[in-house]
């Protein structure tokens, strides 16, 4: 019989130190393997997980693969009906007008005295001067 340990690495070392006694007499053989191999039965699921959720994928595409089917005979078999009894026009008459009817007007609602109007010389302003009223302290 062959077996994988699986499990914290200090609890194994416990089972495997309490099993010395049979692991001296050879009655146990413990052979590491590498991480990189998967047990057949690990394998196994794996596929049969995969194969079976591509066998539902595959039965929801067919289910629509028939819906859209049956839809598509539907609309040929009323365009069929339509062209027989003479209901669908030839040609398609209709005139589109291309031109915007929509005016907009702009005006400008904001009238603004101009006594408000302000300009400041960059040039001359004393950065220290404090125009708000506000005091102000500076910390040293």
């Amino acid at each position: 019989m062959k077996y994988i340990l699986e499990g914290d690495e200090k609890e194994l070392g416990r089972v495997l130190r309490e099993q010395r006694i049979r692991i001296g007499r050879g009655l146990i053989k413990i052979t590491p393997i590498s991480g990189t191999l998967v047990h057949e039965d690990y394998a196994l699921k794996a596929i049969e997980a995969q194969v079976k959720e591509l066998t539902e994928t595959l039965a929801q595409k067919d289910g629509q693969i028939e819906s859209l089917t049956s839809e598509r005979d539907s609309l040929r078999a009323r365009m069929t009906e339509m062209e027989a009894s003479g209901s669908m026009p030839e040609t398609d008459e209709k005139e589109v007008d291309m031109k915007d009817s929509k005016t907009l007007n702009i005006t400008d609602s904001n009238n603004l005295p101009e006594d408000d109007s302000m300009s400041i010389d960059m040039d001359n302003v004393n950065p220290s001067v404090n125009t708000s009223g506000k005091k102000t302290t500076k910390k040293k």
